[in-house]
């Protein structure tokens, strides 16, 4: 039997407090791996709602996601939408 499975290859947190999340769909046979599937990359902002993310997303947002993160990324973003290099 062939089974789909959606596993979260790789979390990324950035320096500005992005974090990517890397997520691989696998197709297993008999315990075996036979097809790497599509990869998909999730990002999420600094100042994004935790409300549909899993709970250890949650739990890295809360940790990274600080009020002075967020100030941050949200200075950085206006001043790129300024046409200052950031």
């Amino acid at each position: 039997m062939i089974e789909k499975q959606i596993v979260r290859d790789e979390i990324k947190i950035k320096k500005d407090g992005v974090i990517e999340i890397i997520t691989k769909t696998i197709f297993v046979e008999d315990g075996t791996k036979i097809y790497d599937g599509n990869t998909t990359m999730e990002v999420i902002n600094p100042g994004d709602s935790a409300d549909t993310e899993e709970a250890d997303i949650q739990s890295i947002m809360a940790l990274f996601h600080t009020v002075e993160t967020i100030a941050s990324y949200e200075e950085i973003k206006r001043q790129r939408e300024l046409g200052y290099e950031v």
